[in-house]
């Protein structure tokens, strides 16, 4: 790279550093220090999914997340198979879809 953009390269760098400083992803937003944080599921601590369900659900609600926000974590917080099971899980169980009713957390963890 030429000299001369490395000084538009750096001011790049620095504005999205900027914008993710003023408008951090939500999920940054929600385990914000002092915020409790779940656990990852599977883990060694949490093999079944009713007992990490359990967990999480203390953990909303000692955070006091909205649905929409409970919406958002879940996923943040599989990994490996289960993240597999959430991504082939029908679109309307985790976005909105056309026609269909709005996801909510309760209709997730009844699927």
């Amino acid at each position: 790279m030429a000299d001369g953009n490395q000084g538009l390269v750096d001011a790049f760098v620095a504005a999205l550093a900027q914008a993710r400083h003023d408008h951090p992803p939500p999920e940054d937003r929600l385990l914000a220090r002092g915020a409790l944080r779940p656990d990852s599921f599977p883990s060694p601590k949490y093999q079944s999914w009713t007992q990490w369900r359990n967990h999480f659900t203390w953990i909303v609600e000692a955070n006091r997340w909205t649905d929409e926000e409970v919406m958002l974590m879940v996923p943040v917080c599989l990994t490996g198979w289960a993240l597999d099971e959430w991504n082939a899980m029908p679109a309307h169980f985790r976005t909105r879809v056309r026609g269909h009713p709005d996801p909510t957390s309760e209709a997730l963890f009844d699927y």
